[in-house]
């Protein structure tokens, strides 16, 4: 059972407050404070859906370079990682306020888009122009690091997926807040739902990446069977789960927008079960045009109901 609960935040600085006032006590903005509810249950479960269960694979088909420690230009940084950053991983940096820890890891962005890999510097204590300022000062001000100043966990995660970085640097992990979680920015509570969700980001791409090595390996069953054989499971487990719904139908239950994703899915799957019985042998196959186009649709309607 879902305990609800109410927050409030500033729609202008997004400062969270446990009950209403109507002025902001971070920016002073009249009328800007607004409520906004609290699942702690549903927000439990959805930061398990984050990232998807992985599959057992051959350990041929794991890539070895992918997990590989990269430099991230800074030497005595790079001594103490251990040789650099690891992709899919998650490091904490912390020190005492003031010994320059967001500076090191501004001159980290800068160094990582100075080698071709694009980076994503989220500041959730400092404007994008304070940033800018400082990068000025310190001579950081490559293309490919991109700025946001936000301190919503929904919208980062909506910016690591527009912007695609190699690298992202979050500063600091405590102004990140959920709504999907109790508790106030900085809060034991808050810090851990924040720090999963983003630790589940990061850790999302291996099986893409096995499953593309599968491929290029010739393991073709093993691609295909690692994917679809899974998504049969979690079919099954749903079932199951509606079986033992004890409220009527659980997809009766759903709200529009679960709806729309499982009528997406249940297409997506209809132009896979095509693709297979036709078996195109030259060029790319129709159903894999098909499966991005009603894919990118269905995000697009996702947006419209949201």
């Amino acid at each position: 059972m879902a305990t609800a609960r109410s927050q409030y935040r500033c729609s202008e600085c997004r400062h969270l407050t446990a009950k209403w006032v109507g002025r902001c006590l971070e920016c002073g903005t009249w009328g800007t404070v607004d409520e906004v509810p609290v699942l702690s249950a549903v927000g439990r479960a959805r930061r398990a859906g984050l990232a998807s269960a992985s599959r057992p694979v051959s350990i041929t088909c794991v890539e070895p370079n992918v997990s590989q420690h990269r430099s991230t230009g800074v030497g005595e940084l790079d001594r103490v990682l251990g040789g650099g950053v690891v992709p899919g991983s998650v490091t904490l940096l912390a020190g005492d306020p003031g010994v320059g820890k967001s500076t090191l890891l501004l001159k980290v962005a800068h160094r990582w888009a100075q080698s071709g890999r694009r980076a994503l510097y989220i500041s959730g204590e400092e404007s994008a122009g304070q940033i800018r300022l400082r990068a000025d000062r310190i001579g950081c001000g490559a293309k490919e690091v991109y700025l946001a100043a936000e301190s919503d966990l929904h919208t980062v995660l909506e910016h690591i997926a527009t912007v695609r970085p190699a690298l992202v640097i979050v500063d600091s992990v405590q102004t990140m807040s959920t709504t999907e979680a109790d508790g106030v920015a900085g809060g034991v509570t808050q810090v851990r739902a924040v720090t999963a969700a983003l630790t589940a980001t990061a850790t999302s791409l291996p099986e893409l990446v096995t499953t593309l090595a599968a491929v290029r390996r010739g393991a073709l069953q093993l691609a295909v069977g690692g994917i679809i054989g899974g998504n049969t499971f979690d079919v099954l487990f749903l079932s199951l789960s509606d079986a033992a719904y004890r409220d009527g139908s659980l997809y009766h239950a759903m709200g529009r927008a679960d709806a729309l994703l499982t009528v997406s899915v249940m297409a997506i799957t209809a132009i896979l079960l095509v693709g297979l019985i036709k078996r195109e042998r030259k060029g790319i196959g129709f159903e894999g045009t098909a499966i991005l186009a009603a894919y990118a649709a269905s995000l697009a309607l996702q947006f419209v109901v949201a």
